[in-house]
């Protein structure tokens, strides 16, 4: 459950970056219905595009206009998702390549 109200926080900011105001407990409905519809396995990768419309069509069932919900939900995909994504990729990169340098500097010591 805490989970769900620290997810529901990031469109919540959204939404008010927006100037749009909406309940707190619109937002938690949808990301925990959103969070539900997450776990149906489906094979797409990162459920690329499904997320998004299935974000904005939730947020326009609560009387969103199109273009903010559709705009929330991209935004909210870019930090929840597309963020993570590059970030780990980063650090595993680094990670990475530190653990290599480092097997290199032992080996050669040896």
């Amino acid at each position: 459950m805490i989970r769900w109200f620290l997810l529901a926080l990031i469109p919540y900011v959204v939404f008010i970056s927006m100037d749009y105001h909406i309940s707190y407990w619109i937002i938690l409905t949808v990301s925990s219905l959103m969070s539900m519809i997450q776990i149906i396995p489906i094979g797409i990768p990162g459920m690329i595009g499904i997320m998004e419309v299935s974000i904005t069509v939730l947020f326009i069932e609560f009387g969103i206009p199109l273009g903010i919900a559709g705009s929330v939900a991209i935004l909210m995909r870019i930090v929840t998702f597309w963020f993570e994504l590059i970030l780990g990729f980063i650090t595993t990169s680094i990670y990475g390549v530190n653990r290599i340098f480092n097997k290199t500097k032992l080996n050669n010591s040896m």
